[in-house]
């Protein structure tokens, strides 16, 4: 199955050397508060690499710059899962099995519907095509390693 993962210039060389590794999910959970009852903490879910369906940069309404400052969409990746493992890739349905709460993770966000979620690392070698979005000529170009 084909699929696309964009990243910022600040990510591309781990990727390319390691594989996609470092997506997580989000969350919230409840704990025991010190003087009892509960309260809620926000945790992180390691292990889990986001991924969709549309190759186009303007198809991708997560890459705000509100929280983080770069460019996340200056380098787009052709991502080929393996057909063994396609029972790791979650979409919103598959995924909201696993962290019942999370919808807001997808609902308010145009083009989520394109979204999927891989569970575990990516392979280096699963990266079939990786380019570097050129603003100039308005294009994407092969990757070049700097």
């Amino acid at each position: 199955m084909t699929l696309y993962h964009f990243c910022s210039a600040k990510c591309i060389r781990g990727i390319m050397t390691d594989g996609i590794t470092r997506g997580m999910v989000p969350g919230y959970k409840l704990i025991a508060a010190p003087r009892g009852g509960t309260t809620g903490v926000y945790v992180v879910n390691k292990g889990w690499q986001w991924l969709t369906l549309d190759g186009e940069p303007n198809g991708q309404s997560w890459a705000t710059s509100e929280v983080i400052k770069e460019n996340r969409l200056e380098y787009r990746l052709t991502v080929e899962i393996p057909e063994k493992e396609l029972d790791s890739l979650y979409d919103k349905e598959k995924f909201l099995t696993v962290f019942p709460n999370h919808a807001p993770l997808f609902d308010p966000w145009e083009g989520s519907k394109n979204w999927r979620i891989y569970r575990g690392n990516i392979s280096k070698y699963w990266i079939k095509k990786a380019e570097h979005w050129n603003p100039e000529t308005n294009e994407w170009e092969k990757y070049r390693k700097r």
